[in-house]
């Protein structure tokens, strides 16, 4: 492991952990408006200052972060799985089941990636699990490549 990527690891592990200590962290509640505090400036009650709201900006931070490491997670795993799956039964199957997986695969990729996933987000109800949707709708044809063998090069 090299010193950028054991930096990035670092960097990594600290944003993981404060946002998964979010409720430990900090006292205030990521929704609480408080209109004595509002457009606070940085101090040390509120260490990024406040909303147009008197909310916390820190926490908001903080817990938005678990929403957004949550979603990764859950869009990645899904991504996999799908990919694996596509992937995998094209390369058992073979032939005319190969050309119509591979096919696909080939049309998803051919498509810019925000472009498809905006097309998703659109067509489905609003909310955190179309997003994972979106992600994992664009995310998974890499994968069912390079299951099926598509991506080896040869020296």
């Amino acid at each position: 492991m090299t010193g950028g990527s054991k930096v990035c690891l670092a960097v990594l592990a600290i944003i993981v952990l404060g946002a998964l200590s979010a409720p430990f962290v900090t006292p205030y509640e990521p929704d609480a408006i408080d209109l004595d505090s509002i457009r606070v400036p940085p101090g040390k009650d509120h260490l990024m200052g406040t909303d147009n709201k008197g909310r916390d900006v820190f926490t908001r931070i903080l817990y938005g972060g678990r929403i957004s490491i949550g979603v990764a997670f859950f869009a990645a795993s899904l991504s996999l799985v799908i990919g694996m799956l596509s992937g995998l039964c094209s390369g058992y199957f073979g032939g005319k089941v190969d050309l119509v997986i591979m096919g696909f695969v080939d049309v998803v990729l051919s498509f810019p990636s925000l472009l498809l996933a905006i097309a998703i987000s659109v067509l489905l109800p609003s909310g955190v699990h179309t997003v994972v949707i979106a992600i994992a709708a664009v995310g998974w044809a890499p994968f069912a490549r390079i299951v099926r063998g598509g991506d080896t090069q040869s020296p």
